[in-house]
């Protein structure tokens, strides 16, 4: 090969190399879903708290030495969730945001409705993390 197409190969190789996908950040915080991922509202909360505040793990149980939150359910029906969030941060403070409730008076709660429920969680909490 020529000096000028070796040149030209190791930049395509250093120019390809750069646009690797980079590794995830490990999780510094956790929500718990007691039934999992696939659990009712889990997945819209787990979506904003990821959106504000990087990698979630999803857990079933909460575990030592991480921060976790979770959502904590006073009603729900087809057409109304009432809850408030709960942390427990990784140094033992704990704390609860205030109640909220996500009305439909025309329809039942979609995805949409419990995405927006849920930004609107971590909003009106002002979780201390």
């Amino acid at each position: 090969m020529t000096p000028i197409v070796t040149f030209i190969m190791a930049i395509a190789v250093s120019t390809l190399s750069s646009f690797a996908t980079p590794a995830r950040a490990e999780p510094q915080m956790q929500l718990v879903c007691e039934g999992g991922i696939g659990s009712f509202f889990c997945r819209s909360l787990a979506a904003a708290l990821e959106a504000e505040f990087g990698p979630v793990a999803v857990s079933r149980t909460v575990s030592d030495g991480m921060t976790s939150v979770q959502f904590v359910t006073e009603t729900r029906g087809r057409d109304v969730l009432t809850g408030h969030l709960a942390w427990h941060r990784a140094d033992g403070t704990t704390g609860a945001g205030p109640t909220l409730t996500l009305s439909a008076s025309d329809a039942e709660l979609n995805d949409a409705m419990l995405d927006r429920f849920a930004i609107d969680l971590l909003r009106y909490s002002k979780l201390p993390l």
